[in-house]
């Protein structure tokens, strides 16, 4: 029966690839654990990739039951590919793989390790009861091309000669050449079948099957007779299917397969063939095997009227869930065959159908599109998206119920005592309330007289919890029991605990250490203070051990630092892996994280190199380089000889290497050039160790070209300004352009600079010391400055005297003049030397205040000496009286 209701392969190839590239690195834990009994994958850590149940149930006395057998393909690397298989249930025939012939019954997960293949994934896990299977990806290529089986073989349904076993309790490799892909693999009554992609375009097309042929449900045309190896099947009188095989079903001895002929993605006919007792087929007849494929269409209608979505087949009752309205989803639910449960649904009949027919939800409607759909023995039942999500979140069970198997917390008596459940119904907790399944479904499954359902709690595509309930004869329900029928879903919740590796980072540290930080997802808080994650890093298939670093870790924020051990110095480490367990090496297997290429050495390394203009002189270049970010870079951890690097360089001339030491600023200095010439930097040697350069960064090709050193006016006629006119000299200011200064901060490369007027006469002017103001935004290497402007001066010019410059040069005799666009006239007669005539006014204005101050003084004096005279003679003008 299929296990992945909906189940498109190339769907699902480009989602686990997009899941692997984009690094969704998940981890699920399979806790296999009920509360009350435990199992012996407790604390395997994984993704759950699909899940399979089998069990055949014959007759309508649903007490005639057979084997039952159940099992799981695990992704433990989470590389997004299966890579372990659990298998547990009855084990007569050696149906669970694991080489234990001892044990009929296993009731808890077994791991299958009985096989060597390769380094790829397992697709599709199959089991019908007695014979189980998987198809495998061997060359890791994305696509399925081997089929390994076990299990029972008397009707040479393992494809092997039943002379050479007549069972195989190990997995044995199917040696045939499928010419093809494997899209499909179904299992069944003792008869097997897969589709194959023969033209590699990611849809099956061909169909192969082999086995138990008593019923015709082989589909070559005949019956009663046993297929040996695979064979090609078609419909009669075809070459081919017309189309694209979408889906595939065997149940029972009837097969069921829905074409896609129109190739726009969608099937639109449905072919069935084999045992018909009870209408299965659907052709409306009953009690008349069909031995060759025949297309079916439902009851008073030429066509389905919509998409085939999926095709579910029981024991003796088949369905197929449509889009009516064409937007992708299945919305329609057909039925038809045995109805002795009521497991076709509300039909409202309780008669065999033998045509499809509508099967309404318990109130006519189902309440939202059907995400997923499985019959097995004489059950049915479906998921439903409620809110529009396109996930499941509600699920319906009906028919037999005889051993809990609706998980409605009975075993119920309908009808005549025939334990049925007849209108779709959820299933109860064991308070008798609706059962809360707390996530979206991922897959509904059905087996014979047991069910599960797979939930993703956490909406992250993947599942979390699986729930199982029904009947435990043969421990086909893993809960570590036998004969306990459980009739709820809640009484095993099978809980998958997940962490994630949200972030890491591998780097130097000083001392040429090694460290790594990572950070983790771990909403079910596995790791913790009291639970440190141990962690190891894999280098090409070696492994390195790491050492916590408390004070560098938070574990409230699940962020833990690790020292990498036993690293050697100046050796160049390609980490492609990281491994995570507890403490206490609780999980079987250290989770593995693909974390792609992680070169890092414990030198230092140099990734890249560059050139600022500004970084460019005459003579001297400043080489950024580019240092792995990786790596905390300090010179201080590094000797003289470490920081050596030889820089490879030419020009038009010749080929040249020059010894240089990195600095701080992850710079290099490449002196002695020569001035205007092109140069291309070819490679870096550098790490200087036992007289040999370690490393080299390679096809380099930096180009660059030095400055000139002669100068020249820069945008003379906005640049050049007259500062100041005397009467026997002047001053200006100009921008000059390739200006070097020396050491000591004296302009280097020029001294003077000379005006020439309209009689081209010349008149040489002075550097004015310390005039130099540089642009800021041209500043070149050390000492040296793209340009700026500087100021002369002129003396010796002639007083009251007209000038006329029409030109500037660097030349004493004026030779290569740069000529102003309007002459620059000076009038020496029109200045007046005000600081002269300010100190003259000065002057005068002193010799009055004196003047002024000295007739004040003397007219003081008179007038004092007056009234002396003036008082004497009243003396004596008294003593005469």
């Amino acid at each position: 029966m299929k296990k992945y209701k909906f189940f498109n392969f190339k769907v699902f190839t480009i989602f686990i690839s997009l899941l692997t590239f984009i690094g969704i690195f998940n981890v699920n834990f399979i806790d296999l654990n009920n509360k009350n009994k435990t199992n012996n994958i407790d604390q395997e850590v994984g993704n759950i990739i699909t899940q399979a149940n089998g069990q055949q149930v014959y007759g309508e006395d649903s007490d005639q039951i057979y084997e039952a057998s159940s099992g799981t393909l695990v992704d433990q690397d989470l590389d997004g590919y299966a890579d372990t298989i659990y298998m547990w249930g009855d084990n007569e025939y050696g149906q669970l793989g694991i080489n234990n012939q001892v044990d009929q019954f296993v009731s808890s997960p077994q791991k299958i390790d009985t096989f060597t293949y390769g380094t790829g994934g397992f697709y599709d896990l199959e089991t019908s009861g007695t014979h189980s299977g998987v198809v495998f990806d061997s060359d890791n290529n994305g696509k399925s091309d081997q089929l390994y089986l076990w299990g029972d073989n008397d009707y040479q349904q393992l494809a092997v000669d039943k002379n050479i076993t007549s069972k195989s309790a190990i997995p044995i490799l199917v040696d045939f050449n499928w010419a093809g892909d494997i899209i499909e693999l179904e299992l069944s009554n003792n008869y097997s079948g897969v589709t194959v992609d023969s033209n590699y375009d990611g849809y099956a097309d061909t169909l192969y099957m082999w086995g138990n042929n008593q019923d015709g449900q082989i589909g070559d045309g005949n019956k009663e007779n046993t297929i040996l190896e695979p064979t090609l099947i078609t419909p009669k009188g075809q070459s081919n299917w017309g189309g694209n095989i979408i889906d595939f079903e065997t149940e029972g001895n009837h097969t069921g397969i829905i074409i896609d002929t129109d190739l726009d993605g969608y099937a639109d006919t449905l072919y069935m063939w084999g045992n018909n007792d009870y209408g299965q087929i659907g052709n409306g007849e009953r009690n008349l095997d069909v031995t060759t494929p025949t297309i079916i269409i439902p009851k008073d209608s030429s066509s389905w009227e919509g998409n085939l979505i999926d095709l579910e087949l029981g024991s003796y009752h088949s369905g197929a869930a449509v889009d009516s309205n064409y937007d992708g989803y299945a919305d329609t639910l057909y039925m038809w065959g045995d109805n002795y449960f009521n497991q076709l649904g509300n039909l409202q009949l309780d008669s065999d159908t033998l045509l499809p027919l509508i099967s309404f939800g318990p109130d006519q409607n189902w309440g939202g599109d059907i995400t997923s759909f499985s019959l097995s023995g004489l059950n049915s039942s479906v998921a439903i998206d409620t809110d529009d999500d396109h996930l499941g979140d509600k699920i319906y069970l009906w028919g037999d119920n005889n051993y809990g198997q609706i998980g409605n917390n009975s075993k119920t008596e309908g009808n005549n005592n025939k334990g049925e459940v007849s209108i779709p119904t959820s299933p109860l907790n064991q308070s008798g309330e609706e059962f809360d399944l707390n996530g979206n479904v991922i897959n509904l499954d059905l087996s014979g007289n047991s069910s599960s359902v797979l939930i993703d709690t956490n909406n992250d595509g993947l599942g979390d919890n699986l729930y199982v309930w029904g009947n435990n004869d043969y421990g086909q329900l893993g809960i570590g029991t036998i004969g306990e029928d459980l009739l709820t879903p809640d009484q095993n919740d099978f809980n998958l605990k997940n962490f994630k590796l949200q972030d890491y980072q591998i780097y130097n540290q000083n001392d040429h250490q090694m460290w790594v930080d990572i950070t983790l997802n771990d909403p079910s808080d596995i790791f913790n203070q009291n639970n440190i994650p141990t962690l190891k890093l894999q280098d090409q298939n070696n492994i390195y051990s790491t050492t916590y670093i408390d004070s560098n870790s938070n574990p409230e924020d699940d962020f833990y630092s690790f020292k990498i051990n036993d690293l050697k110095t100046g050796v160049q480490y390609d980490f492609d892996q990281i491994l995570i367990n507890d403490q206490n090496n609780d999980f079987s297997i250290d989770k593995i994280f693909n974390i792609g290429e992680n070169k890092i050495s414990n030198d230092y390394q140099i990734i890249d190199a560059n050139i600022f203009e500004k970084n460019i002189s005459s003579t001297e270049v400043l080489v950024n380089l580019t240092i792995d970010n990786r790596i905390r870079f300090d010179i201080s951890n590094f000797t003289e000889q470490q920081l050596q690097v030889r820089i490879n360089y030419q020009d038009q001339n010749g080929s040249y290497q020059e010894v240089t030491e990195i600095n701080q600023n992850q710079q290099i200095l490449l002196q002695d050039l020569e001035p205007q010439e092109n140069y291309l930097i070819t490679n870096i040697d550098y790490f200087y160790e036992d007289n040999n350069y370690k490393y080299s960064l390679n096809d380099l090709n930096l180009s660059f070209s030095t400055d000139n050193e002669t100068p020249v006016f820069y945008d003379l006629n906005n640049t050049f300004s007259i500062d100041s006119v005397q009467q026997e000299s002047l001053k200006f200011t100009v921008e000059i352009d390739n200006i070097v200064f020396d050491q000591d901060g004296s302009v280097k490369n020029i001294e003077n600079v000379v005006l020439v007027d309209n009689n081209n006469d010349v008149y040489e002017s002075q550097y004015v010391q310390d005039s130099w103001v540089e642009d800021q935004d041209n500043l070149k290497l050390d000492n040296t400055v793209q340009r700026g402007y500087a100021t002369f001066e002129i003396t010796d010019l002639n007083e009251k005297t007209n000038y006329n410059f029409v030109g500037i040069s660097f030349y004493d005799d004026g030779t290569g003049a740069q000529m102003f666009a309007e002459p620059q006239i000076i009038q020496t007669d029109k200045y007046i030397n005000y600081i002269l005539i300010t100190s003259i006014i000065v002057g005068l204005l002193l010799l009055l205040l004196i003047l002024v101050t000295a007739i004040y003084i003397y007219k003081k004096y008179y007038h004092a000496k007056k009234e002396v005279e003036i008082t004497q003679d009243l003396e004596i003008f008294t003593k005469t009286e």
